[in-house]
This record gives structure tokens, sequence and C-alpha cells, in this order.
């Protein structure tokens, strides 16, 4: 079930443009990273790991998208 909500949550993004700084993917998971420590200080640890994982996709999109911007210059 939290394999789900992570992917659901990834997905509602939609589409959108990529900024090849990755500056909005960090934003995301800097947000989620608040969230989580939010939910894991009220008990839910597990549900906290998955919200990590969320932040943990984004800041690795971000990582990606630098990358590949700066292999095309």
């Amino acid at each position: 079930m939290r394999n789900g909500f992570r992917i659901s949550v990834i997905n509602t993004r939609g589409v959108h443009w990529i900024e090849p700084t990755g500056k909005p993917e960090r934003e995301l998971a800097e947000h989620f990273r608040n969230k989580a420590e939010d939910v894991e200080n009220a008990g839910y640890y597990r549900f906290a790991i998955t919200i990590n994982q969320i932040a943990d996709f984004h800041e690795h999109e971000a990582k990606r998208i630098v990358e590949e911007s700066q292999k095309e210059k």
C-alpha cells in the first residue's frame, strides 16, 4: 500500500517543464523531507520512510537533470 502511495504522489506532478538546474526537484525533496520529519514525530515511522523515499526520488531526479544538461552543453 505504501508503494502505491509513493508512486501516486510522484505521478501527481504530471507533465512539467524541466529546469536544467534541478531547482524544482530539490525544492520538492526538501518539502517531502520536512513532511517525513513531521510524520515521524507523530509516530508513523514506516510512513515516514515512504515519504523519505519520495524525497530521495526527487533528489535523484535533480542530480540526473543537472548531469544531463551539462552533457548537452
